[in-house]
């Protein structure tokens, strides 16, 4: 479950940069821009089944509007 979740962050990292970049951002603000995958629900607990769904909040910075999902 970890790498699947290192992979999701990886493209959310990437969603992130080219937002950052097509709002306008210098080159170093867009290279530092990072968001972050948690998991979280009975997966996380350890407590989860084969029919259990997987919980995750991703979380970007504040100047992504809703516009930009």
């Amino acid at each position: 479950k970890q790498s699947i979740i290192e992979y999701l962050n990886g493209l959310l990292n990437t969603w992130i940069r080219s937002v950052f970049k097509d709002i306008g951002y210098d080159e170093e603000v867009v290279n530092n821009a990072k968001g972050y995958v948690f998991l979280y629900g009975s997966l996380a607990l350890g407590v989860s089944s084969t029919s259990s769904d997987i919980d995750l909040l991703c979380v970007v910075p504040g100047s992504i509007s809703e516009e930009d999902y």
